[in-house]
């Protein structure tokens, strides 16, 4: 499972199932449940990456 060159046929690979995962999930909820979910998933990404910045500032002061 996997090639040792591999980071960019993964991303590939992600990319593509995250896609279909996309898809498939609009097709099934709805597109405006999706939408919701993908705002409340961002904002959560965003949040997250705010405390790693956060943290990794206090880390190095």
């Amino acid at each position: 499972m996997g090639h040792p060159r591999g980071s960019s046929t993964l991303r590939c690979q992600f990319s593509g199932w995250m896609w279909f995962w996309a898809r498939t999930s609009g097709w099934f909820w709805g597109e405006r449940r999706w939408g919701l979910v993908m705002v409340q998933f961002g904002s959560g990404m965003l949040e997250m990456g705010r405390g790693m910045v956060d943290l990794a500032l206090r880390l190095r002061l």
